[in-house]
């Protein structure tokens, strides 16, 4: 599994992006996450998103790529995307920025409060944040929905050839 989150050589069916990555990581994200920082581990919350990090960033879409026959270096056109978008949401941030001493003084729970706040205050954080989750869909849909080559290509064999979704 280390070998699978973690090195971008190979190919990931739909079948495998969806079981053995996208999946757990929406439960982490979207269910366990939200439960420890209610919890106050929102430090484990952070292991999570490190974790999760490189493979989501990196690993899988380039792995992705690969089982369409395609270059991983397509990533970099969603990453430039990703980038834009948190760009326009910090910007807007930035527009409502209250006193940084209030930010950096107020307990973990209320930053992420003060920063919802600035967030639906500003036109341009709704926006960059709205891309941002836009662009993250696109990408979720499109590995989704484009089969892979079905046979073995110069990035590796054919997933479904061991039947686990991804390729050794």
């Amino acid at each position: 599994m280390i070998d699978f989150l973690f090195n971008p050589q190979g190919r990931i069916s739909r079948k495998g992006y969806l079981v053995a990555y996208l999946a757990p990581m929406l439960f982490l994200t979207q269910i366990v996450s939200p439960v420890l920082t209610s919890a106050g581990l929102g430090v484990l919350t952070g292991v999570i998103t490190i974790f999760y990090f490189w493979p989501g960033l990196v690993t899988v879409p380039v792995k992705r790529f690969h089982d369409m026959g395609l270059t991983g270096w397509y990533q970099l056109g969603f990453v430039g995307l990703q980038a834009l978008a948190a760009l326009i949401l910090l910007q807007g941030l930035a527009d409502e920025l209250p006193d940084p001493e209030a930010l950096q003084q107020a307990a973990p729970a209320e930053q992420q409060t003060m920063i919802l706040a600035m967030i639906s205050e500003s036109a341009r954080a709704q926006l960059g944040g709205a891309l941002l989750a836009l662009v993250g869909i696109a990408q979720m849909i499109f590995f989704l929905t484009v089969k892979g080559q079905p046979s073995q290509n110069r990035f590796g064999q054919d997933p479904h050839a061991s039947g686990k979704g991804y390729a050794d």
